[in-house]
């Protein structure tokens, strides 16, 4: 019994060191990019929205490219994390090995820093989205003085449903295998990263859809699937090797 709770508490301060270290690696250039994207977002929304009064809301998100600052942000965020986490694993074996952690435990903790970073900017982005209907409807009262603003803009505007699809549960099982798949992938440091590649076309691709389940959320829900599958398949028939 104590030796297994001696395990266990090593265990717990190597998963906090690991942590530890992913974040210092990777949390100031993410934090930096996170807050260029929300400054860029934010002041091409207050121009669009300032300069072209006849528009509606969902025209001034349309022209303020709103959704391509978000893919584009994606692919750098993935970037860092796939960049930052391989080459300090290749500079820190020996560190690692002092952390007394399986090659199964690594990956596992690293998927679920990497998936933790993917929600924060997800997050984000909402706040972002929901300050542009706050901005709007104080702007323009007259035409946008609904309380139900909030979710009428995040029914009826693609991309704000997509990010947050309210009542939608196929969209909701879609984001989440996509942020599962995303930080699996990432954690898995390959050296050709076919599977996060593809995942990232289908993401500027297929991420803004109509309301409701088309085919390309469940072509995206498949895909993520399998590459979830692939994942823990390479890790378990490998013993824990990425």
């Amino acid at each position: 019994m104590v030796t297994e709770i001696k395990k266990w508490q090593r265990t717990v301060r190597g998963a906090a060191s690991l942590w530890a270290l992913l974040a210092r690696s990777s949390i100031y250039k993410l934090l930096a990019v996170a807050a260029a994207m929300a400054l860029w977002e934010g002041t091409r929304f207050y121009v669009c929205l300032r300069s072209e009064r006849g528009y509606m809301l969902g025209d001034v998100i349309s022209r303020s490219n709103v959704s391509i600052v978000f893919s584009w942000v994606l692919g750098l965020w993935v970037l860092i994390l796939a960049r930052t986490e391989r080459g300090w694993e290749e500079k820190s074996r020996n560190t690692l090995h002092r952390l007394t952690l399986s090659p199964r435990g690594i990956f596992w903790l690293k998927a679920v820093f990497n998936i933790g970073c993917l929600t924060v900017l997800f997050a984000v982005q909402i706040w972002l989205a929901i300050w542009m209907v706050e901005t709007y409807g104080r702007e323009r009262p007259e035409v946008y003085a609904s309380p139900q603003r909030l979710f009428l803009a995040f029914y009826r505007i693609q991309f704000l449903h997509c990010l947050l699809p309210l009542a939608e549960t196929g969209k909701w099982v879609r984001n989440l295998l996509l942020v599962l798949a995303l930080g699996m992938e990432t954690a898995m440091n390959r050296r050709i990263p076919v599977f996060l590649i593809l995942l990232y076309a289908l993401t500027i691709s297929w991420f803004v859809s109509p309301i409701g389940m088309g085919a390309t959320d469940i072509l995206y829900i498949v895909a993520s699937a399998v590459v979830i599958g692939a994942d823990v398949w390479r890790l378990w028939n490998k013993g824990g090797e990425t």
